[in-house]
């Protein structure tokens, strides 16, 4: 479970740096 939420949150991290790349 705990495993699980952080490649959740590394995954929305990951999101993040993408937008704000594209911006």
């Amino acid at each position: 479970m705990k495993k699980g939420r952080i490649f959740t949150n590394c995954l929305f991290i990951v999101c993040t740096l993408m937008a704000a790349i594209s911006f």
